[in-house]
């Protein structure tokens, strides 16, 4: 599995593309604010934003967010990527990624609470449950979601 960094307006249309064609409430979105212009798009995936490569084929991309209490992994694959074990692996590399440049700061990855796919991806790489929140509905785009939140453990691979 390759992570590549944002580097052309082609790779950022992708993300933005897949992002909202995935109809998963809780896919990464851009702000509504940056859409018209690509120039910007590209610019804001160029800072937390990672395409996933297999097999010399773009499947998704990874997105770093910051939280209060540490980094967010977020995930979304294209759908013929899903279902083969890819999503255990993305989250287990990048966490420990991200475990190794930051040892001081608590990894988390959250999805929904019927997501069962994603969260079986998750526990299988190494997070453990932590907390189930609800958000709030947004109006046109979804009701309301409990969301399940997931902590790593860097030696908790299965």
């Amino acid at each position: 599995m390759i992570f590549k960094n944002v580097t052309n307006l082609d790779e950022s249309e992708f993300i933005h593309d897949l992002s909202f064609s995935t109809n998963e409430p809780d896919a990464p979105k851009i702000p509504f604010k940056i859409v018209e212009d690509k120039e910007s798009i590209h610019e804001f995936h160029k800072e937390f934003v990672s395409l996933v490569i297999h097999q010399d084929k773009e499947i998704g991309f990874v997105a770093i967010t910051k939280l209060n209490e540490g980094l967010n992994i977020g995930l979304v694959l294209i759908p013929e990527a899903r279902g083969k074990s890819l999503g255990k692996k993305i989250f287990q590399q990048k966490a420990y990624e991200l475990s190794l440049n930051y040892p001081k700061i608590k990894i988390f990855a959250a999805t929904r609470e019927d997501n069962l796919p994603a969260i079986k991806a998750i526990e299988s790489a190494g997070f453990s449950f932590v907390s189930k929140e609800k958000k709030p509905a947004i109006p046109g785009v979804c009701g309301e979601i409990t969301y399940c939140k997931f902590k790593y453990e860097r030696f908790n691979h299965k």
